[in-house]
């Protein structure tokens, strides 16, 4: 699910959340898209956006195109949009955290 992010009372900003074994939240900013253009995948119509570079530096740099070790990502630490949101209390934990 991506929310809606304001700042000062503006739009200025989409994210995403994550959380972390221990009860880190994470938050994932992303720019707002704009605009939206449809790609066809297989015959199947997509919506993405119209600037994919600015996207991809955005997140992970501008030499997103370099090839990175996957031993070496980390899906809390690896991308310049993520930032620590906080921290579950084990209690917390146990009531907004589910397996299945």
């Amino acid at each position: 699910m991506m929310y809606d992010g304001y700042e000062n009372g503006v739009l200025t900003h989409n994210w995403v959340g994550g959380l972390g074994g221990d009860g880190t939240k994470y938050k994932y900013s992303f720019p707002l898209q704009d605009p939206w253009c449809s790609a066809d995948l297989h015959g199947h119509i997509f919506w993405v956006t119209c600037t994919p570079e600015e996207k991809l530096s955005f997140e992970y740099g501008n030499k997103w195109y370099l090839d990175h070790p996957s031993s070496k990502y980390k899906w809390n630490e690896s991308q310049n949009n993520v930032k620590k949101n906080g921290k579950f209390t084990k209690q917390e934990l146990k009531e907004a955290y589910r397996m299945y």
